[in-house]
């Protein structure tokens, strides 16, 4: 950005511009011009002395921008020990010296924020001459100098905790920084997320000279729940592309396959090396196939530029991606790939890993796979119909406070399930009308493939949520043949749990024949789900087979897919442990919990542990032809209960 006075001196005229040369006008710089001449680091740095973009010339343009007042949000993804904080600090002490302002900035605690004042803002004004002029000495009377309020002419600086929203209610502010945000609260007290809440007090500086600017710095941490990664998805999407030294072509520097989420669109420099020999790493490039060495690495860098993914939304604001390989700073190609190789063999090092050095969120593997992928992989099959190679139909039932939803899935040999409708049933679970869809439901019969014509099937085992209205659903469920009442329990390391008595006598003792609930191990059921999801389908199913697990999906809504894939692990501290619990990301999740519940109808019938012979023997007797005026024999007659031993078919 051409600075005003400098864009208006090339239009006047030469007189007029000759008179302006002998006036006392101060040099309009850009932030990082700024801080190329007037900003000094300490001695006891890793680089004392006038800061150089030499060595980070990749933070030049994201400084620059935050001087843009047509900009207003800013987002920096990047590595740790790339500079990604004292670039911002330059860009503060740019305005404290030549732009004066309010500035906010908000670490993540207050221990944070009075750390990072001491070490970081304070030596940022003690270091620089042009800054430590402005600022009155500390300890003096009424100095405004103190760790958590720098005052300047014309402004001043506020440092902060974002744990509180006292910090967010201070006078507005038209700068605010907040560093490390993934490490901010989701919710501010209750009060709404952080950046939301500063947003809010900016307004009144959207259309003034110096404009809105929130700066949005942090690493990213856990797919689908980082922040920055969020705000980063919002914006124009830069990333900082590398000339090839050998054919001159573009690229973005990437570690593998596995840990980036960089659309396959873009032209990739790889990383490869051989675990045991950290020192043969190099880079590929996708145009060329040239071998880059980290000797080459520095005119790369200082030769490169960024380039946004979705240029339509530059207008307002910028995202910044980086990762440490680009880094002058810190760790060569060889390092990181040591610290790879060791980081493999924990998956909390790999995860500080991806996060800190690749500037990538963590993908768990208990984490539900994308939506949209399995919507695109659905199949076109008819519903209410037990396919080929499925013969056991289970229910899993969802009591909500205006409906009761059900989920029907049909299972096969190694527990290849196929969904084969969702029923949605509007009514008030505490009156009969409602319950009535449900007993029908276990009355109904549904044709089956690869049999008679005449052979039906019906539901073998159903399982209802009793964790609303548990007392009416343990009613309810002692009229209803083959139906179990069940309760969900994330801690439980099995799917199905043994079954517990609810009813009790007048004593208060259990009544053993009384109604009972099945505990289920929703984690565990989630878990093994997530995994079946989220593999690839086989080339040729009909030569191969389908694995252990698929899942056959019919055309449902998006929204069906949406609620399956709507929960993933998150890490929960509690007592000083730390565990790890699935965690919703959308605000319906029904579909989820009802294919929990089917499963653990499932188990309760043992399908996990049938031989070959079980199914073949429960397929030809559900397939065989009805007797003339007989309805169907129950569905699952072989099926053998928990910890009971299989009773073969006749």
């Amino acid at each position: 950005m051409t600075p005003p006075f400098v864009a208006l001196q090339a239009t006047l005229p030469p007189d007029i511009e000759g008179a302006l040369l002998g006036l006392d006008v101060p040099e309009l710089l850009t932030p990082s011009q700024w801080i190329e001449r007037h900003r000094f680091i300490s001695e006891g740095n890793a680089y004392p002395g006038l800061y150089s973009f030499d060595r980070t010339p990749y933070l030049r343009e994201p400084i620059d921008a935050l001087n843009d007042p047509s900009l207003r949000r800013h987002v920096w993804q990047f590595a740790s020990q790339v500079g990604k904080t004292d670039g911002a600090l330059g860009a503060v002490g740019y305005w404290m010296a030549h732009s004066p302002r309010r500035v906010l900035i908000l670490w993540p605690t207050d221990t944070d924020a009075k750390i990072n004042s001491k070490t970081k803002v304070e030596p940022l004004i003690e270091d620089t001459p042009e800054l430590r002029e402005r600022v009155a000495r500390p300890g003096s009377r009424d100095s405004g100098n103190t760790w958590d309020l720098k005052v300047f002419p014309g402004g001043f600086i506020r440092v902060a905790t974002g744990q509180t929203s006292n910090a967010y209610r201070a006078s507005a502010m038209p700068v605010v920084v907040l560093d490390e945000l993934d490490k901010f609260p989701r919710d501010v007290q209750g009060e709404g997320d952080p950046v939301s809440l500063v947003e809010a007090r900016q307004e009144t500086f959207l259309h003034t000279r110096i404009g809105a600017t929130t700066l949005l710095i942090s690493s990213p941490t856990t797919y689908r729940r980082s922040a920055i990664e969020s705000y980063y998805e919002l914006s124009d999407r830069r990333r900082y592309y590398l000339p090839c030294p050998e054919c001159g072509g573009k690229f973005v520097l990437v570690f593998s396959e596995e840990h980036t989420r960089i659309p396959k669109t873009i032209p990739r420099g790889m990383l490869h090396f051989d675990d045991a020999d950290p020192t043969s790493v190099r880079a590929g490039c996708p145009h060329c196939s040239a071998q880059i060495e980290e000797k080459q690495k520095p005119d790369m860098v200082r030769n490169g530029e960024w380039i946004p993914d979705v240029p339509e939304r530059s207008d307002s604001g910028r995202g910044y991606h980086l990762s440490a390989l680009y880094t002058l700073l810190g760790s060569s190609w060889e390092q990181i790939a040591e610290k790879w190789v060791e980081s493999c063999k924990v998956v909390p090092k790999l995860k500080a890993f991806v996060n800190t050095v690749l500037a990538e969120t963590y993908v768990d593997k208990g984490d539900a796979p994308e939506w949209e992928e399995l919507y695109r992989r659905r199949e076109r099959y008819p519903m209410n119909v037990i396919p080929k190679r499925a013969s056991v139909l289970v229910a899993g039932l969802d009591v909500q406070k205006n409906r009761i939803e059900c989920l029907l899935l049909a299972y096969g040999p190694e527990m290849e399930c196929w969904v084969i409708d969702r029923r949605i049933w509007p009514g008030d679970p505490s009156e009969n009308e409602v319950w009535k869809h449900v007993e029908r439901l276990l009355g109904e019969t549904f044709k089956i493939k690869g049999g008679h014509e005449d052979a039906r099937a019906r539901v073998s085992r159903m399982a209802i949520d009793a964790g609303y209205l548990s007392s009416e659903v343990y009613k309810r469920v002692r009229g209803i043949p083959r139906a179990i009442a069940v309760r969900g329990q994330s801690h439980l390391r099995t799917i199905i749990g043994t079954a517990k008595t609810v009813d009790v006598d007048r004593r208060g003792n259990r009544i053993a024949r009384g109604g009972r609930y099945w505990p289920v191990g929703t984690d565990m059921a989630k878990e093994e789900l997530f995994a079946w999801l989220k593999r690839d389908p086989p080339l040729r199913p009909e030569e191969e087979g389908y694995p252990r697990g698929w899942c056959h999906i019919n055309e449902q809504d998006p929204e069906f897919f949406r609620q399956l894939c709507s929960e993933v692990k998150a890490e929960r501290k509690s007592a000083g442990r730390t565990t790890w619990t699935f965690q919703p990301i959308r605000d319906r999740n029904e579909v989820l919990d009802m294919w929990v519940y089917a499963r653990g109808a499932a188990e309760t019938l043992g399908l996990d542990r049938w031989s070959a012979s079980d199914w073949e023997a429960e397929s030809k007797r559900v397939r065989a032809p009805l007797r003339s005026g007989k309805t169907p024999s129950r569905p699952g007659a072989t099926v053998r209960p928990v910890n009971v031993r299989p009773i073969k078919p006749r």
